[in-house]
């Protein structure tokens, strides 16, 4: 028969201070919604560990694989360390990240949370299929506050607001579909990775490193920077859409052959420089 255990109430939180281990089939944890605290290794490889709400805390991060089911519901999932999942399901799309401590989460699925708090930590996401997507806004705005996505995909469905600490990726593409702001002293650095913007974005000040990088458009939208450096790309792809350069500083300068082959296509440069090489 099944070994289900379940927590009755918001109230009945359950601290375990040494290992959780569930890697038979039949075994479930429910925890509803109250809070999970596992101070030791977590061991998911079978069986299903549910919440539909409180806080999922793995204070030492947690290996999953096999068939295990791991649903967050509308859960904080809270992580330490290193989250590796090599195999089975993990429902996170209407859940919060929370970092207590710079975390890895590396994953052989793509990963769809519903918010993202660094909390003053470091986010890096550990492979390429690590792909994550977050559906509320993010901010960043403090010195240890980084997004690392190396050469995993960056999804991000709503603004996002850099004014210290930063972004970087190394690979793999960065989506900003409601475009987004870089301020203060943040930083946003993309290398050889993909650009695709469907929104306008403002750099007032801060750093923005673009190298062997393309720029992908998916909605009319307006680039604007405060610095004289030119932001320069390999390729510009307008993707039947209009880009239009929003200030005298907005210099843009691409590598490759530019190709404009309909109406609704169009690079408005107004005061800035527009430097072609092919």
């Amino acid at each position: 028969g099944a070994n289900t255990l379940s927590l009755g109430s918001a109230s009945s939180d359950l601290l375990i201070t040494d290992k959780l281990s569930l890697a038979e089939a039949n075994a479930a944890l429910q925890t509803g919604s109250a809070d999970l605290t596992v101070e030791g290794d977590v061991i998911l490889a079978d069986g299903k560990l549910s919440s539909t709400g409180g806080k999922i805390d793995f204070r030492n991060g947690g290996l999953q694989s096999g068939t295990f089911d791991f649903d967050l519901g509308t859960s904080i999932f809270s992580l330490s360390g290193n989250y590796n999942k090599s195999s089975g399901t993990l429902s996170s799309s209407s859940a919060m990240l929370y970092l207590s401590d710079n975390t890895t989460l590396t994953s052989d699925s793509a990963l769809v949370f519903n918010q993202l708090e660094l909390n003053d930590l470091a986010l890096t996401l550990g492979s390429a299929s690590t792909d994550l997507t977050v559906t509320s806004k993010v901010t960043i705005n403090n010195a240890n506050e980084w997004l690392k996505t190396a050469d995993a995909d960056l999804n991000l469905l709503a603004d996002l607001n850099i004014s210290d600490g930063g972004l970087t990726s190394t690979g793999g593409i960065v989506s900003l579909l409601v475009g987004g702001q870089l301020s203060g002293t943040g930083t946003l650095e993309l290398r050889g990775s993909i650009w695709v913007l469907g929104g306008d974005f403002v750099k007032s000040s801060g750093t923005l490193t673009f190298s062997q990088t393309d720029l992908k458009l998916v909605a009319n939208i307006t680039l604007t920077s405060d610095s004289s450096e030119t932001l320069n790309f390999v390729n510009l792809d307008l993707n039947n859409l209009t880009l239009t350069l929003g200030s005298a500083n907005s210099d843009l300068r691409v590598e490759n052959a530019v190709v404009i082959d309909s109406y609704t296509e169009g690079i408005l440069t107004a005061d800035a420089d527009l430097i072609l090489l092919s």
